[in-house]
Formats: C-alpha cells, structure tokens, sequence
C-alpha cells in the first residue's frame, strides 16, 4: 500500500471509532488496549477493565451487562474476535446508562407525550372549572352556549386528526 492510502485509512478509522456515541476498545491477542475511541477513554476506569478479565480472559462473549463503576451505571458487551479457532483480541463497547435513557426517550416520545397529557388533563380542568362556574351562577343559557362551544370545538379536532 502507498503512504498515501494507508493515511487515508487511519483517517477513515479515527473517524469512523469517534463518531458512534458507544465507546469502543479494541484489544490485542494479550488483551492489552491497542485502539480506543475518545467516548471509551472519558469512560474508561483502570476499575472497569479489573471487572472485565475474567471473561476477557475465558474468550468469553457478553452483551449489554451492567456494572457500575463510581456510582455511574455502565452497560458493557465483549465481543471475542476469533478467526480459524485462534484468538486474535476482542472489541468492548460501552455505554453510559445516562445515553441508553436519552435514546429511548427520543425514540418513545416519552417526554411530548407527557407535555401533551399534561396540557389535555390542564384544559379538562379549565373547562371542568369553567361548568362549575356556570353551574353555580345558574346561568342555564350560558350553558347550553358553553356545551354548544365544547361540540364545535371538538369536532374541530376530530377534523384535524384525521
């Protein structure tokens, strides 16, 4: 390979390990860290890779165990990379248990729906109020105008759901 290309691979490498949000170390047939992304370096604690050798050491293949290190949560998988029955190292991603609640509340939704419950259950309230009100003042006709606004107003959002 030319200099030029083996450069241009390296870049593409550094890249490619630090633009996934997980951290990953890559371990040679000692198990020694031989690359490692900027993520698992901000993450990485002398603590976790004590934790890790035992099944470093028994080749073996874990996914998404939890350990804490420091009172913060991490969630580790090993992967043994094994070619032709001869060890060749292993790759260890981790995540921060923080990342793994900011991931799934973007892809539930969870924090809009909750806003919209809140504003639903805030506007129940206010109409519940507003009849009670009404109620009180035994204004019949102010009512029947009130109920009338409340049908309008629902069919309104009928139309624009669907």
């Amino acid at each position: 390979m030319e200099p030029e290309e083996i450069s241009r691979l390296y870049t593409q490498k550094e890249i490619i390990l630090n633009s996934v949000q997980e951290g990953i170390i890559a371990l040679d047939t000692r198990n020694q860290i031989s690359e490692m992304n900027e993520r698992a370096a901000r993450l990485l604690e002398e603590e976790l890779l004590d934790k890790l050798r035992f099944n470093l050491q028994e080749k073996r293949f874990s996914r998404m165990q939890e350990y804490c290190i420091h009172l913060k949560k991490l969630f580790i998988s090993i992967q043994p990379v094994i070619r032709e029955e001869v060890y060749l190292g292993a790759v260890i991603t981790i995540l921060d248990q923080e990342e793994i609640n900011r991931i799934a509340k973007e892809i539930t939704g969870v924090e809009e729906i909750n806003k919209n419950l809140r504003a639903t259950v805030h506007e129940f309230k206010n109409n519940l109020h507003v009849i009670l009100g009404l109620l009180q003042l035994k204004v019949k006709k102010q009512r029947n105008i009130f109920s009338r606004y409340k049908k309008l107003r629902q069919k309104k959002k009928i139309n624009l759901v669907m």
